[in-house]
């Protein structure tokens, strides 16, 4: 976990699975919740794709339960449901599990748990439209707001950064920028990272939130944007050394809108392409749609509708396929105006 703080991702791999020898070697199950927390839930993201783990996950949760470790086996419940939120699940399964979940730290009374859990399932609801306002994470916004006020007065930096995680993709996803820009603040404003995967994907939206908001600010604040969006390219591309198959389809998402920004066409379109394709083949619905999104945006602003259009649907039906229905509603929105712009500019 260490070697991870200081970017030493082969070092900290390589104690990972001296940890699973020696848990083998002693055949001590009732260590398997602690030892599979560090090693699948913060170590092997950095090394191997994020599917590998969930399987993993879910037994030290099972694990856990039986053996009375239920602190480890609510934190490998936490990690399994991020896992499986980030890959190739769907929105309904997630939200499913998460409800189980909660039911399950509920009754056991592991409320520093529920902290991240709770919020966590308001993101899956908001984005899947099951909440009446999802931009402020629907009716049980008191549950969110008591849930950072728990972790503030416990002083529980890594339920901070998780809950401002959870509300700057969700209102990035949802294209208020602005507010995600407010989350990115706070969230660069502290020294403790989130675990694992999730601290690969809050980079990742970092820097997306950046090069969103670089479009509509101007002078220093657009200068400031895009220098932190560089930071999270230049990381990117060390991390894609050593996880390829989980940091490269961002790397190159990243890369596309940079070039987007920076008017290069041609650069653009070949990176969005890029990223679209791995992240297919790395099971990550959510990065495979937004490639799509964005590209079709770009090919519109080069004045390309009849392929940025098509671009925007494939975003919408990857979305779809997802459970994202929120998403879906606020993408098909945006899809007629530009259908409309196009029949308004041919009458003419």
């Amino acid at each position: 976990m260490l070697c991870i703080a200081v970017g030493k991702y082969d070092d900290a791999f390589r104690y990972g699975e001296l940890s699973l020898d020696l848990l083998k070697m002693f055949r001590s199950k009732e260590y398997v919740p602690r030892v599979y927390a560090a090693v699948y839930g913060c170590i092997k993201p950095w090394q191997r794709p994020i599917r590998e783990t969930i399987e993993h996950l879910k037994k030290a949760q099972e694990i856990g339960s039986q053996t009375g470790d239920i602190e480890f086996a609510c934190l490998n419940a936490n990690l399994y449901s991020g896992a499986l939120f980030f890959s190739d699940a769907k929105l309904p399964e997630v939200s499913k599990l998460i409800n189980d979940m909660i039911n399950m730290m509920t009754s056991r009374r592991q409320d520093s748990m529920l902290v991240m859990l709770k919020p966590f399932q308001q993101l899956t609801l908001s984005l899947m439209e099951s909440t009446k306002d999802p931009m402020t994470f629907g009716q049980d916004i008191e549950d969110v707001n008591d849930a950072l006020k728990h972790a503030q007065e416990t002083r529980n930096a890594s339920s901070i950064i998780c809950l401002r995680l959870q509300t700057m993709m969700l209102n990035y996803l949802l294209g208020n920028f602005e507010k995600a820009g407010e989350m990115v603040a706070e969230i660069e404003g502290m020294d403790f990272p989130p675990p694992g995967i999730e601290s690969i994907f809050c980079k990742f939206f970092i820097g997306m939130t950046h090069l969103a908001n670089a479009r509509s600010f101007r002078g220093f604040r657009r200068i400031k944007c895009l220098s932190k969006a560089k930071q999270a390219i230049k990381e990117f591309k060390n991390w894609s050394l050593h996880s390829p198959h989980n940091c490269l389809p961002m790397k190159f998402l990243l890369e596309a809108e940079m070039a987007s920004f920076r008017g290069k066409n041609k650069k653009a379109y070949e990176k969005y392409t890029a990223a679209s394709a791995l992240a297919k083949d790395a099971g990550f619905r959510m990065i495979e749609a937004m490639c799509h999104e964005h590209a079709g945006r770009h090919l519109c602003r080069a004045h390309n509708e009849p392929l940025g259009t098509p671009s925007l649907k494939k975003a919408a039906s990857l979305y779809k396929e997802w459970g994202a229905a929120g998403k879906v509603k606020q993408l098909d929105s945006e899809i007629n105006k530009k259908l409309m712009f196009r029949s308004l500019e041919f009458q003419l």
